[in-house]
């Protein structure tokens, strides 16, 4: 039966549906009490014709009528079909009935992992409650239940009420309460993470840890675990009781160079009214740089202001120290800028010294910035080669004079540009510099130039979720190539998410292995990534490049819908229903830190990299709206969201993006409402005007030319004025491509940089490459 059906699933794959019908009828046949091939044909029947399939009349019946499957394999298959069907809250409802009826260790296990897989943390509680009966190790089991409860009220607390709440930690609470003593910190771990989602458990907690502590100086060997000592310090605070809070964060700083313990001993010293010289001794047993900076922490809180003893205490080991800045910028309301340039002033200048001078007074002024680089530009030639320089601090205030929103210009940005690429071949491995030659080079309309930097960076792994944005944002349209290393690099790049699905069978070993505490930042790291915006970002390019180059798009479109219904899937297990109209949810895993303060002031020069979740999840909307359309299939879950959430889905949108979303949902109405098709004229002839430079010239233009093409190769589309109308305007944009790009091209040639800037700065002039990475993405506007 295995293989039979394995070759049905095959036929369906290849689209060979009328095969698929004929070898499921034969296994009906062969196994007529079987409930799989039962399943499986009715399976087919959906496949085949999903628009005319009605689960309620065909398959409910079909399984009331069966008794509940009790082969792994059916209920498989039971769980897709629930999934296909758009029902993912009823996906695993096959294991609990089976479970309930068929008892047996298997099934249990297959439950808990598949629940881990659907990332569906109820039915982790559900299936690990009713695994412990059966289980070889029903204590371990027991343990996987607690940890699962903490991950639902965590995570997903939308799932329950107020009183199964309640109901849910106290059950947790009690049975682990009967498994005393635990076996190992990793079991205590977990009972602490209950304690911690109980009301009123500080005590508790405190009861269970504090003794291992204050019984350490016996012991030989004491292994701090960290997570332990958390919650101890966590809820000896929430008790109050910081006499013990006291002597656990004296004993732990023996051990631990850590200053949150040295902050807690300070603030809990004070309350307690102990003699500040006591704390000073304690302070005083490690000269590193935690406890000269709790010296600071320690005036703030006895004195409410900080002594220039203990200031100059500081800065006489870190004042040249990147260290510095942060660590000085968490007291600043208790030291002012006087006090701080004081207290620089005393020590030595240097690179680093003044650098952090800079930043802590807040030093705004270009002519500072451009002495200072002139300074200290001969430390670039005796640096170690992949060392970062303090010198980029000073490059980037330069250029943000020149960028910020009140004064960028064209001149200035490619004044910019010559200015960062040749500090960059002076400091060829600094971060800071190179992060924004790629913002700038794409805002000019240089991908290629961009893409180029963007390697030196050597992102990888989960790198790629959080920096790749930098490139991939509107890539479809910013840079729509597919005999460029980019190409090669955005397939590469989905590796990260392919290991991402690997993760629930990591969890599982976690949960075997009885490594607790690393389970809920790993199902935490698993949302993150199946809901990772830049992972739905690049979805949709996807298929939107696919349609600029009329390429086949049917596995991409399947591809995306069965992502729909994971994440359907993923948000419905947090609350989110296409049921009760909302919007599903992504997770912006997008570090806009690397960007650094500019990002505040530099936001114009930024603007391509402007897209929000809602925008993301558009872009994927409009592509299945096309195939919707091709295939005359109506979709009443995107109807509804679009009806719902439109200004939402919009408000992020370029005009270009804006008009086609409008034109698509438009197209998509006039198959079902003849009607529409006079709206749909009217907005095709309301197209916003192409802009004439930089980034947005190419994106309004590719932007454009793709959904022209998809609607004029849109066999649907009957009405002759409308066909002939998109032809025209296909015809127009051509057209008025092979004008503008040459138009921005001679206004590069003819921009002149501020050759006096860099003289200066030492610097010779530079010749950017923009022009050449415009023409490439003239050539291929042209050749679509």
């Amino acid at each position: 039966m295995d293989s039979a059906g394995d070759e049905i699933i095959q036929a369906l794959a290849r689209g060979n549906g009328k095969l698929a019908l004929q070898l499921s009828g034969k296994l009906c046949t062969r196994f007529p009490k079987a409930s799989y091939p039962k399943i499986m044909e009715q399976y087919v029947r959906f496949r085949s014709n999903s628009s005319k399939f009605n689960a309620y009349t065909m398959l409910e019946p079909l399984l009331e009528k069966c008794s509940v499957p009790s082969d792994l394999r059916s209920l498989e298959l039971l769980h897709k079909f629930r999934f296909e069907l758009g029902q993912p809250e009823r996906a695993l409802d096959a294991y609990k009935l089976a479970m309930q009826k068929y008892p047996s260790p298997e099934l249990g296990y297959t439950w808990f992992g598949k629940a881990i897989e659907d990332l569906n943390l109820r039915h982790m509680v559900q299936s690990s409650f009713q695994l412990r009966r059966w289980s070889q190790d029903p204590r371990m089991v027991q343990f996987w239940n607690a940890l699962s409860t903490v991950a639902l009220l965590k995570m997903q607390s939308n799932q329950l009420n107020a009183k199964e709440k309640q109901l849910n930690v106290a059950l947790a609470f009690k049975t682990l309460e009967g498994l005393k003593p635990f076996q190992s910190d990793q079991e205590t771990v977990v009972f602490c993470h209950v304690c911690d989602m109980c009301e009123n458990k500080s005590q508790v907690i405190v009861d269970e840890l504090l003794p291992a502590f204050q019984n350490s100086g016996s012991e030989k060997e004491f292994s701090v675990d960290l997570y332990l000592k958390n919650f101890l310090l966590k809820h000896l605070a929430a008790l109050g009781d910081h006499a013990n809070l006291i002597e656990v964060c004296k004993y732990l700083l023996t051990l631990l160079d850590d200053f949150g313990l040295l902050k807690q001993l300070i603030d809990s010293a004070k309350i307690c009214g102990s003699p500040r010289d006591e704390i000073e001794a304690v302070i005083g047993i490690r000269d590193s740089r935690n406890h000269r900076l709790a010296h600071l922490h320690l005036d703030a809180v006895y004195s409410s202001s900080i002594s220039d003893k203990s200031l100059d205490f500081y800065l006489e080991r870190f004042h040249d120290k990147p260290c510095c800045v942060p660590d000085l910028t968490h007291y600043k309301e208790h030291l002012s800028k006087n006090a701080i340039e004081k207290g620089l002033d005393k020590f030595p200048s240097g690179l680093v010294h003044d650098c952090n001078f800079a930043k802590l007074t807040e030093v705004r002024d270009p002519e500072h910035f451009i002495a200072l680089f002139t300074k200290y530009k001969s430390s670039l030639n005796e640096k170690v080669k992949t060392d970062y320089s303090s010198c980029s601090y000073f490059v980037l205030k330069i250029v943000e004079s020149m960028i910020n929103d009140e004064s960028i210009t064209l001149e200035n940005v490619l004044t910019s540009v010559a200015l960062l690429e040749q500090y960059q071949s002076l400091d060829p491995y600094n971060f800071d510099t190179r992060v924004w030659l790629i913002v700038l080079y794409n805002y000019l309309g240089c991908p290629s130039v961009a893409y180029s930097h963007y390697t030196q960076l050597k992102v990888k792994n989960l790198q790629l979720d959080t920096v790749d944005f930098l490139m991939t944002t509107r890539h479809a349209s910013l840079f729509p190539t597919k005999d460029h290393p980019f190409y090669e690099h955005l397939g590469a790049s989905d590796n990260v998410y392919d290991s991402a699905d690997s993760l629930p069978r990591f969890i599982m070993i976690s949960f075997e292995r009885k490594s607790y505490s690393k389970v809920l930042g790993m199902l935490e790291l698993y949302d993150k990534l199946s809901r990772s915006t830049g992972r739905w970002s690049k979805r949709g390019e996807r298929l939107q490049q696919a349609r600029l180059f009329n390429d086949k798009r049917g596995s991409l479109l399947r591809d995306l819908q069965e992502s729909w219904r994971m994440l359907c899937q993923y948000n419905s297990n947090f609350g989110v229903s296409l049921e009760k109209d909302m919007l599903p949810e992504l997770n912006d895993n997008r570090d806009f830190s690397v960007l650094g303060p500019m990002q505040h002031t530099c936001t114009k020069a930024m603007a391509y990299l402007r897209q929000d979740s809602s925008g993301v999840l558009a872009a994927s909307l409009r592509e299945i709206l096309l195939g919707s359309c091709a295939l005359g299939e109506r979709n009443l879950a995107i109807e509804r969201i679009i009806q719902q959430h439109g200004t939402a889905l919009t408000a992020q949108m370029t005009s270009s993006e804006a008009w086609v979303f409008k034109v698509v949902h438009l197209a998509y109405e006039s198959q079902i409402d003849e009607t529409k098709t006079a709206d749909l004229l009217a907005h095709l002839d309301a197209k916003p005007d192409v802009h004439t430079c930089l980034w947005r010239l190419a994106h309004d233009v590719h932007t454009q030319l793709a959904t022209l093409k998809s609607l004029d190769q849109l066999k649907r589309i009957k009405d002759p004025r409308c066909r002939d109308f998109i032809k025209a305007q296909l015809r127009q944009l051509r057209e008025r491509a092979q004008i503008v790009f040459p138009d921005y091209i001679s206004t590069i040639r003819a921009s002149q940089i501020d050759s006096t800037l860099l003289q200066r700065l030492g610097l010779a002039s530079y010749e950017t490459d923009a022009v050449n990475s415009i023409q490439a993405i003239f050539k291929v506007a042209r050749n679509l």
